[in-house]
């Protein structure tokens, strides 16, 4: 147990793994903040059926587009795509805030949430790839997971926390603009960081795409374990997905 402190402590002393880590802490509080956000903005302007079709909106893409914006982490850079994924939440946060303060029409908020949705699919694949190439041995990479497990669980309370206070006071403009700020302020930390892709494409190797995904579903449905456990993950986030809906229904409609 000592000895695995050490290692958090070296984990964290070190800069690149540093760097990265406190982005992501960013990165979690702008992503869940934005989009308690936009949920509560729709409700506003449609109620609970709004909500729960502009939260549809904002996921559906990344279905879609995740897959093949996860394999630029091996095929390209992983340090690229982490820091391009975060300049364009950033741009795309930012767009939402000057829509709402101009006044424009929700859909013109609604779309570009979509935008800083799907762009925010790129930032777990470009970490965890860079993970393994910034440690130096098994022990610190497993200190520097469980450094990024513990990153997730304090953003998503700060999220928490910064939507509340922007929400209470009915700033959701200020919100989406502080959200960009953290998103501008994380891509500025990973800047310097780079890591090259450990799986560069051939030229005439064909771009991983749906065919990637239908091998990956043949894989898993191949198999009992792996099976069960996509099956628990799968049910896990419908639960989640209808539970953010009904909490911002509960807060706004039953608690006031």
């Amino acid at each position: 147990m000592r000895r695995f402190s050490r290692v958090m402590r070296a984990t964290i002393a070190d800069h690149a793994i540093a760097r990265i880590t406190a982005a992501y802490v960013l990165f979690i509080v702008a992503e869940y903040a934005s989009w308690i956000g936009m949920l509560v903005f729709a409700f506003h302007h449609g109620g609970a059926t709004a909500s729960g079709l502009v939260a549809v909106a904002q996921l559906v893409p990344g279905i879609f587009l995740a897959p093949a914006l996860a394999t630029l982490a091996d095929r390209r850079s992983p340090s690229e795509l982490l820091l391009g994924g975060y300049v364009a939440q950033g741009l795309a946060m930012a767009g939402v805030a000057v829509s709402l303060w101009a006044g424009a029409p929700p859909l013109v908020a609604y779309g570009l949430a979509v935008v800083a949705c799907t762009a925010v699919t790129t930032t777990r694949p470009a970490q965890f790839s860079m993970l393994p190439a910034l440690a130096r041995d098994a022990q610190q990479l497993a200190a520097a997971n469980v450094v990024a497990g513990w990153a997730e669980s304090t953003g998503v309370v700060l999220a928490a926390l910064v939507a509340a206070l922007f929400l209470g006071l009915g700033q959701i403009g200020v919100l989406f603009a502080v959200c960009a700020g953290f998103a501008a302020a994380a891509a500025v930390l990973v800047a310097p960081v780079r890591v090259s892709g450990i799986a560069l494409a051939d030229e005439g190797e064909e771009p991983a795409g749906a065919s990637t995904v239908l091998e990956g579903v043949r894989e898993v449905a191949g198999h009992p374990r792996p099976r069960l456990l996509v099956s628990l993950l799968t049910a896990q986030y419908v639960m989640v997905g209808s539970l953010d809906v009904l909490f911002v229904v509960v807060a706004i409609q039953v608690l006031g």
